[in-house]
């Protein structure tokens, strides 16, 4: 498919018209994720079967960059939905993924991964997120410390550390008792994105909403991996649109003044 159909051009103004809201407000880009979901882009990671596009490669990763030089807020909140869309096709969990993935495919719903104290986040410490057979499933304990879109989610990909250093990757419902998300962070950027942390208390997640493990590095198992080039891609969307902004403003730009520093940010004032 050419570089230029991937993404309808009138999407890609229409989200550039909305991208300073969704960076600097602490709200769910509601008219932005519609433009997106509207030019098919919550179908371009999901198999054909389920409803999706199934781009994979320089296709898949090309639109995102592309998304990203128009709304680089919304397209974060779609990279991290899509991880966990992947990690539902990746997982061995074949009822999952029948029930969930068409309608993410239909951005009817809305699914998140919690997964960096598994990968970047407290790794020199306790793990941040445990997990303890019970019944016929896991009882979770701890935080899932960086959540991007959590009080939008209606599903988190998450993944949590055993007594005895096995790793499980389950999918928690918003719902479920025990779950709490906490407000979004005030952030310098990307406010948007409702990044937070997810604390649970002995939350039950029953074995037909694990993916996959207990194992070790359950993290490096299916074609998901540990990492990707999605991220990368995200910061080449958002270099071309610094390299194309100059071509765009006017001789003589509006005068603006600096973003208020937010309050967590401020430096103390003398007594």
């Amino acid at each position: 498919m050419p570089a230029d159909e991937l993404v309808p051009r009138d999407a890609l103004d229409a989200l550039a018209a909305h991208a300073d809201a969704a960076d600097a407000q602490r709200r769910w880009p509601e008219a932005s994720w519609h433009l997106l979901a509207t030019a098919g882009a919550t179908r371009w990671c999901i198999p054909h079967r389920f409803g999706g596009l199934e781009w994979e490669g320089p296709t898949l990763l090309e639109g995102y960059a592309r998304l990203a030089s128009a709304c680089l807020t919304t397209c974060f909140l779609l990279s991290q939905r899509d991880a966990a869309c992947r990690r539902l096709r990746d997982g061995t969990n074949e009822a999952l993924r029948e029930e969930l993935l068409p309608a993410l495919a239909r951005g009817e719903s809305f699914a998140t991964v919690g997964l960096a104290q598994l990968t970047t986040s407290r790794q020199h410490t306790r793990p941040a997120l445990t997990a303890r057979p019970h019944r016929d499933g896991f009882l979770l304990d701890g935080v899932m410390p960086w959540v991007t879109g959590a009080t939008q989610a209606d599903y988190f990909v998450t993944g949590a550390v055993l007594d005895d250093g096995r790793q499980v990757l389950l999918v928690v419902p918003r719902d479920a008792e025990g779950l709490s998300v906490r407000e979004p962070l005030e952030l310098m950027a990307l406010q948007g994105s409702l990044t937070t942390s997810v604390d649970c208390t002995q939350v039950f997640v029953d074995r037909r909403h694990v993916l996959a493990g207990p194992a070790e590095k359950v993290m490096a198992s299916g074609r998901s991996g540990t990492g990707g080039l999605e991220t990368s891609c995200l910061a080449i969307g958002l270099a071309r649109a610094a390299i194309e902004a100059p071509a765009a403003r006017p001789t003589r730009p509006p005068a603006c003044g600096p973003r208020p520093i937010p309050s967590s940010f401020a430096p103390p004032r003398p007594p």
